[in-house]
């Protein structure tokens, strides 16, 4: 402590008043000095306080860092794919833009199992090569969306609770708009920062012209209790995919599309009965995990899991649709997905497990033809 004091006078211009004050005179001085520097931290400390006041601000301390989080050489060597921690896993991705892009990361109970241990956001302003964490909830989030570099949105369920939030800063600060046990949403769609669609589990659509603080219900093509996957391309124009009866590999489909906000449909495909019934190119097999249209021509389908694991593109609006190549380029290969996204007709990023490995992001410059394991 005498030596940490002598440095401090030495820099403050005072140790060579030593040798001319007394031992009394000296002994103020040490104190009036001690008591300045004990004064100035407080202050400082005072002071980090008052700037934490000024908002809330959901990101972890830890996420405080601007300069963001840099990937691991050896998760990306060890998964051939991203990963920012052990045994977590993406399940969505959203992009607005080459460089701004948003991913829900959920860790895994063990390597193929999601938990309920909660999610985390995280965002990238660099295409993917360095990742900050925003948001961290304990909803299980498993739907993100973003119409622009500010405004997003994400849902999700854990046990009992279901909830849906909304950001209007690129993900710094997430608002909470719904948070309620009987909140089980599908699907999610927005098409400006104002005007979005919902899904939910009973089978209602409900729309709102306010980014989802107030919601309307609306008819839905779809019967009760099915699921229904939502699109849409313009606040009238959408498609809306129902979903039922998985099992043993089987799924009816029914895919419609809305031009006048949800007051009329027109079925397009139908394959909720028997083989000889099926109408377009949807047929009964394999489980649809998400759907997406880029515009009135140009939409996406994938179909989740080995031995039927596809993404099916149309060029028409959903009138036919053709087999693409999976993002691991095999088909025999065990490859299960669950989520996606485009910005235009060429690039386009999917989420997907392949055998043990947790959830990694694959991308396309190319409409889907061929995918490279991303960034």
């Amino acid at each position: 402590m005498h030596g940490r004091v002598s440095e401090i006078l030495s820099r403050a211009g005072l140790r060579s008043l030593r040798g001319r004050l007394s031992p009394a005179a000296r002994a103020a001085s040490i104190g009036l000095l001690l008591a300045v520097l004990a004064g100035f931290g407080l202050t400082a400390f005072l002071f980090l306080r008052d700037g934490d006041s000024e908002g809330v601000d959901l990101r972890e301390a830890a996420a405080s860092d601007s300069e963001g989080i840099d990937l691991p050489e050896a998760a990306a060597s060890d998964n051939e794919g991203v990963a920012l921690r052990e045994a977590a896993a993406f399940v969505a991705v959203a992009f607005v833009d080459p460089d701004h892009g948003w991913a829900i990361e959920t860790l895994a109970d063990d390597e193929t199992h999601l938990s309920n241990a909660g999610s985390t956001i995280l965002a990238t302003e660099d295409g993917g090569h360095t990742w900050t964490q925003q948001f961290s909830t304990s909803i299980s989030l498993d739907t993100l969306e973003f119409v622009s570099t500010q405004h997003g949105w994400a849902a999700g369920r854990s046990g009992s609770e279901g909830g849906l939030y909304h950001t209007t800063d690129g993900g710094k600060t997430w608002v909470e708009l719904i948070r309620d046990a009987d909140f089980r949403l599908v699907s999610l769609s927005f098409i400006t920062p104002e005007v979005g669609w919902i899904s939910t589990a009973d089978g209602a659509l409900q729309t709102t012209s306010d980014g989802g603080h107030v919601w309307a219900r609306i008819a839905s093509p779809c019967d009760e209790h099915w699921r229904a996957l939502i699109s849409l391309v313009a606040p009238d124009t959408g498609w809306v995919l129902c979903l039922n009866g998985t099992g043993a590999g089987f799924m009816g489909k029914i895919l419609y599309r809305t031009n006048d906000g949800g007051r009329t449909w027109e079925e397009l495909s139908n394959a909720s009965g028997p083989p000889e019934t099926v109408k377009g190119d949807l047929g009964t097999g394999g489980y649809v995990a998400d759907m997406f249209f880029l515009d009135e021509s140009t939409g996406w389908l994938i179909y989740d899991r080995f031995p039927i694991a596809s993404i099916l593109i149309t060029q028409d609006g959903g009138e036919t649709w053709e087999r693409v190549l999976l993002p691991t380029g095999n088909d025999k290969d065990a490859f299960a997905m669950s989520n996606f996204h485009f910005i235009d007709r060429q690039h386009g990023w999917v989420v997907g497990a392949l055998g043990n490995l947790p959830g990694q992001i694959y991308s396309t410059s190319d409409g889907g033809q061929t995918w490279a394991i991303w960034p």
